[in-house]
């Protein structure tokens, strides 16, 4: 490490030492990444910098806090300035954090500031379970989308040649990751920009006297088989898009390089009334009963529901046993 980054760091009155497992594609080796948050005298700033990346075998949560002591005792670092810690939420680092505590215990009297885990996981992660109640169909849909197309040139023509009959800009799909976060919004928005081509081509293949065999095909087709089908897809892509907006906000405003822990709680409050303005009374919200919006009795009418004007529309072609269906918490309530 570069002498004036350590001396920079001992500088400052305390630091928080920021760690991330991360899992290397081509060999699946895993690494600890260090980063660490100071005041900095020579820029006279916050500023965040790496500290080291150590091989790991097993990340057990021992394994892991013994590296970092080690590497912060190596560069000279002084325990006791650490103020807290920096992580994600897997379990394993709760386990880290009580084994530096008590380490930090022994150098001073007071513990770590505790600001528990990563609130930008938990709000993505909340998200994807809510895909999984309602809209997973349209999540699986984009990811095989990408990989029917992405592997077959032959495909890849098809794609153009719709998409110039339908006047349609010639754009291919976008692939989603569960695991990045920020990726799903603009996925689904391709989808419903190409979603004529995408009906057109697999008309076309249904009727084709040899149609492909590969997995993606077939479970794109098990979803587009009627055209009742369809549109309960394409509501759920209607809705996820509006909903997902709302992450996507708060998720972009809390990944800014500056300190923002003194917003933090009113970001989350902001979050959690305006999911829960969309299906609580007006009055619910203004004498915050939202913070028990589980009751029933709290909820708006379904027609009141705020599902987005898009979505709506969408559920227009529908029959009304099937917009009954979406709407009446067996679909979009359970996501609501």
């Amino acid at each position: 490490m570069c002498c004036e980054l350590v001396k920079d760091i001992l500088s400052s009155d305390m630091y928080t030492l920021h760690f991330d497992e991360a899992t290397h594609s081509a060999d699946g080796s895993k690494q600890l990444d260090l980063h660490v948050r100071y005041w900095s005298t020579k820029y006279d700033e916050v500023v965040v910098s790496f500290l080291k990346g150590i091989p790991l075998g097993h990340a057990y949560g021992k394994t892991m806090a013994d590296a970092m002591t080690e590497t912060i005792q190596q560069q000279g670092i002084q325990l006791s300035k650490m103020l807290t810690l920096g992580n994600d939420g897997p379990n394993v680092n709760k386990t880290v954090f009580t084994i530096l505590n008590e380490r930090v215990l022994n150098v001073r009297d007071g513990p770590l500031l505790d600001i528990s885990s990563c609130v930008l996981h938990t709000i993505h992660n909340a998200f994807e379970a809510g895909t999984k109640a309602y809209g997973n169909l349209v999540v699986e849909l984009s990811i095989d989308l990408h990989l029917f197309f992405k592997i077959s040139s032959a495909r890849q023509e098809d794609l153009k040649q719709v998409q110039e009959a339908l006047n349609v800009c010639q754009h291919v799909f976008l692939r989603y990751s569960p695991t990045r976060w920020l990726t799903l919004v603009v996925v689904l928005i391709r989808i419903r920009e190409q979603w004529s081509v995408i009906i057109k081509i697999w008309n076309n293949l249904k009727n084709s006297d040899e149609q492909p065999v590969s997995g993606p095909y077939k479970r794109i087709a098990s979803k587009l088989q009627t055209k009742e089908a369809q549109q309960v897809l394409y509501v759920q892509l209607e809705f996820l898009i509006c909903v997902a907006k709302l992450f996507e906000s708060v998720l972009t405003y809390l990944q800014k390089p500056e300190p923002l822990i003194h917003v933090l709680h009113d970001k989350m409050k902001e979050l959690l009334q305006s999911l829960d303005s969309r299906f609580l009374r007006p009055d619910c919200i203004k004498n915050d009963i939202w913070l028990v919006s589980t009751d029933t009795k709290n909820q708006m009418k379904d027609a009141e529901l705020v599902i987005g004007e898009d979505t709506r529309k969408a559920m227009i072609k529908m029959s009304h046993e099937e917009r009954k269906k979406q709407i009446l918490g067996k679909e979009l309530s359970k996501l609501l």
